[in-house]
C-alpha cells in the first residue's frame, strides 16, 4: 500500500500542474524574502543649508529618495553639510550628491541617472521604468534656471514652451491616470515632480509669477503627486527651496554661479 501511494505521489510530481502548485509559491516566497532582507541602502543627500540636521532642497536627491520609497527599499539617509563636505565625497564625485552605497564599506555610486538604473537592477519589481517618450521634459530644468536667474521675455517663453509640451502630454493621456506614469508614479514622475516643485515655488518667490495658473492639468498633477505618502516622506518644504534659490541668485549676481 505504501509503495502504491509513493508511486502515485511520484507520478503526480511529474505533472506540470503539480510542480507549479508546489514550486511556484516557494519560489515566490524566496524572492520576496530576498528583497525584504536586503541591507539598507545608504543615500547621501544635501542637508538643509540653514538647518543641517534637516533634508535639503536638491531635486536630484529628491528623485532618488522618491525612487527608493516607491521601490519600498529600506534606506539609511545621510545628510551632507555643504559647508563641510567630507573628503571622500570630493574625491568620489567632486563634492556632489546624490550618492548611494549598497553595503557598508562598499563602493559609492554617484549620479541620479546611474543610481535609478542600478535600483531597477537590484529591485526590478515594481518596475518604475518610464512610459513617456524619450526626451520629454529633458530641457525643463535648464529653462527654469535661466528664467529665474536671468529674467527675460525670451527665457520665460522657453520655459513656457517646455511646460506647454508637458501640459499637452497630460491632456492627450488623461484616460491613463493622474500621473505621467499612468495610475501610479513611475521613474519619470520621480524625476520631474521635484523639478516642478522648484519651478512652482521659486518662480513665485523670486519672480512673483504663479506658473501653474496657465497649466490646470500640471496643477492637478502636482496636487496628486504631493498627496502621495512617498512624497510626504521625502518633502523638504518650500522654505528650503526659497532659501536655496535666493542663494543661487545672490551668487549669480556677483558672478560666482
Amino acid at each position: 500500500m505504501f509503495r502504491m501511494l509513493s508511486h502515485h505521489v511520484l507520478t503526480l510530481r511529474n505533472k506540470p500542474c503539480f510542480r507549479k502548485a508546489i514550486c511556484t509559491p516557494k519560489l515566490f516566497v524566496y524572492r520576496q524574502k530576498s528583497f525584504a532582507t536586503m541591507a539598507p541602502i545608504t543615500l547621501y543627500v544635501k542637508a538643509n543649508l540653514d538647518e543641517p540636521s534637516k533634508l535639503g532642497d536638491c531635486p536630484f536627491c529628491h528623485r532618488v529618495y522618491l525612487y527608493l520609497k516607491l521601490k519600498k527599499l529600506e534606506t539609511k539617509l545621510e545628510l551632507i553639510d555643504f559647508y563641510n563636505k567630507p573628503e571622500w565625497l570630493i574625491r568620489v564625485n567632486d563634492g556632489k550628491v546624490p550618492v548611494i552605497q549598497e553595503t557598508e564599506g562598499g563602493e559609492y555610486l554617484p549620479d541620479s541617472d546611474k543610481i535609478v538604473e542600478r535600483l531597477e537592477e537590484i529591485a526590478p519589481e515594481p518596475s518604475l521604468r518610464p512610459k513617456t517618450p524619450s526626451g520629454l521634459g529633458a530641457k525643463i530644468f535648464p529653462a527654469f534656471r535661466a528664467a529665474v536667474l536671468n529674467p527675460s521675455e525670451a527665457n520665460d517663453q522657453i520655459l513656457y514652451s517646455e511646460l506647454d509640451t508637458l501640459e499637452k502630454y497630460l491632456s492627450e493621456n488623461a484616460d491613463k491616470g493622474a500621473f505621467f506614469g499612468g495610475a501610479y508614479l513611475d521613474g519619470f514622475d520621480a524625476a520631474f515632480s521635484p523639478k516642478l516643485y522648484h519651478i512652482i515655488v521659486a518662480m513665485k518667490a523670486l519672480r512673483d509669477i504663479t506658473v501653474l495658473d496657465k497649466y490646470p492639468l500640471l496643477a492637478k498633477y502636482f496636487d496628486a503627486v504631493s498627496a502621495t505618502p512617498e512624497w510626504k516622506e521625502t518633502d523638504y518644504g518650500e522654505a528650503a527651496i526659497i532659501s536655496g534659490w535666493k542663494r543661487h541668485q545672490a551668487m549669480h549676481n556677483v558672478g560666482k554661479h
